[in-house]
């Protein structure tokens, strides 16, 4: 470990050697790629090097999770899916096991991570590293969750950035705004769907049994639900009363669909809680499911 923080900071420059508050990377990834490829080159044998630099940054991502140091733990996911994302490694990574799982276990913590981020990023991970739910090395095997609900999830991470860049321009569109309500909406039906996404059996041994994976997918879809309905709130709830007031010079072709009044919405949120501490209480405290919720 000690090696890697060596490492990393003589490869990345004087911006590394401190600590980044949320909203700055801190590393120059180029140079430290670079310098991979360059070492790669010369020992003529990049395949331990990468596996080994991958496996240690995950005891690093443990650690900086659980002590809740975030602005690290940005650092290193950007630095890992750069280093996977290089086709100089990412043939040689795709042939071994134990980095196909590290990539899966990697890119579900990106993604949950940007979810909740307060600039809104999105994720710096690849979603085909989320596998496929029929294949050895996928997300419903490493923390019970279908494949396709964190495809969903992701799609949510994408939308949160590009709604906040939307209302961040200084003159926005009527139409675009109902394109992008209507897009909430449809991200919202595909959370509703999580039955969907999972398999009765999956077709390798798994700690996982279906109603594990079900009440799993349940939560997810309950917690991405309550997302969609902070987001309405956030950029939608006074689009009613606006469009009330300007009602005369909107086509009612331009009009969105209806928006709920905030009792609506903090009663759908009230129940999703109560049914997502519902689910949780039914699954064992020592699961995986939960413990690395």
């Amino acid at each position: 470990m000690e090696y890697l923080i060596k490492y990393v900071k003589t490869s990345g420059g004087n911006q590394s050697a401190k600590i980044p508050n949320e909203n700055e990377d801190g590393l120059d990834i180029k140079k430290i790629i670079s310098k991979i490829k360059s070492e790669s080159n010369k020992k003529k044998k990049s395949t331990d090097f990468v596996v080994i630099l991958l496996l240690l940054y995950v005891h690093l991502l443990f650690a900086i999770l659980e002590s809740g140091r975030s602005a690290l733990a940005r650092m290193f996911l950007k630095l890992a899916a750069s280093i996977a994302s290089e086709p100089m490694f990412n043939e040689k990574l795709q042939q071994i096991e134990q980095s196909q799982t590290f990539l899966c276990v990697i890119s579900w913590f990106d993604t949950v991570s940007a979810l909740v981020s307060p600039d809104c990023r999105i994720p710096y991970c690849d979603p085909k590293w989320f596998g496929e739910s029929k294949e050895n090395i996928s997300t419903d095997k490493m923390n019970g969750c279908p494949v396709g609900m964190f495809r969903v999830l992701y799609d949510l991470s994408l939308y949160r950035k590009e709604i906040m860049l939307m209302f961040d321009e200084q003159q926005v569109f009527l139409q675009d705004i109902k394109l992008m309500h209507k897009k909430l909406m449809d991200l919202r039906d595909r959370l509703l769907h999580y039955r969907d996404h999972v398999l009765l059996e999956l077709p390798h041994s798994s700690p996982f049994t279906f109603i594990d994976r079900l009440k799993c997918a349940q939560l997810w879809s309950l917690a991405g639900n309550l997302l969609t309905i902070q987001l309405e709130m956030h950029y939608f709830k006074n689009l009613r009363f606006w469009i009330e007031q300007n009602r005369s010079i909107i086509l009612k072709s331009d009009s969105p669909d209806s928006i709920p009044l905030n009792q609506i919405y903090t009663d759908r949120a009230t129940k999703m809680v109560t049914e997502f501490l519902f689910v949780y209480k039914t699954i064992s405290p020592s699961s995986p499911i939960i413990t690395q919720m």
